[in-house]
């Protein structure tokens, strides 16, 4: 979908993650009339049922609500990262001691003066509250499908977690959202959130509150009725790609 806004060739063909980017394909005049087909991917794939995985959610678990922080390869992803870190130090001073918080950061973010701000954002948030984040060897995507809370502005863990009918909150700033419209030529809110699939915030919160809040309610409801999550389908892809290019 994100494509079909920033190409202007002709397709013969478009293929999608689920049927919800199919009906946005089709919403464009230039398109309205391509074959589209679901192929799903791997990220809408269930959980690892492993005793291995099991084991590390009931750990996290046990530190309280998992709130996953998914990072971004550009430098306005610190503005994210701040917000997130406020809103958890607003849940533990209204009383939620219990939490357990998970940052990955995305491996494309190289700017030092970025590293050097996200570190000092991070020791000083421990010096405060040692142990409340921690480390876990599970991805993004498999930890997005199990916390309660995945944290972002846009991308494929926000999805997941919509399709897991986790709670996804899509943090948006001036500059997260400039850098979302340079890299997809979209404006105002990330998709998800326009679809009611996510929440969209812009400062910090009590995310204790948040999870339980009717807005929140609301996006579960969405997530649990919306075909988000499509597995992969690999007889579907190579059907979609050897009829294009026959």
């Amino acid at each position: 979908y994100l494509a079909c806004e920033r190409l202007t060739a002709a397709l013969s063909h478009a293929l999608v993650n689920n049927p919800i980017a199919a009906e946005l394909v089709r919403t464009k005049s230039r398109y309205a009339q391509v074959p589209t087909t679901v192929i799903g991917t791997h990220a809408a794939n269930p959980p690892p049922d492993t005793p291995e995985y099991r084991a590390e959610i009931a750990r996290l678990r046990q530190g309280g609500l998992i709130v996953l922080y998914a990072g971004h390869g550009q430098p306005y992803t610190l503005d994210i990262l701040r917000i997130t870190l406020e809103s958890v130090e607003r849940t533990i001073s209204s009383g939620m001691r219990k939490l357990s918080v998970v940052l990955k950061h995305h491996p494309k973010l190289k700017d030092p003066e970025s590293a050097a701000a996200t570190k000092a954002l991070l020791d000083s948030f421990n010096e405060r509250h040692p142990g409340v984040i921690v480390d876990t060897p599970l991805g993004s995507n498999e930890l997005a499908q199990s916390a309660d809370i995945t944290i972002s502005h846009h991308g494929t863990a926000l999805n997941v977690a919509a399709g897991a009918s986790r709670l996804p909150v899509s943090i948006r700033t001036p500059a997260a959202a400039e850098g979302y419209r340079k890299e997809s030529g979209l404006d105002g809110l990330y998709v998800l959130a326009q679809a009611g699939a996510a929440l969209s915030i812009s400062e910090p919160c009590d995310l204790h509150e948040l999870i339980y809040s009717p807005r929140a309610k609301n996006v579960f409801g969405t997530c649990d009725r919306l075909p988000i999550a499509s597995p992969p389908n690999p007889a579907a892809f190579l059907a979609a790609i050897t009829g294009a290019v026959g």
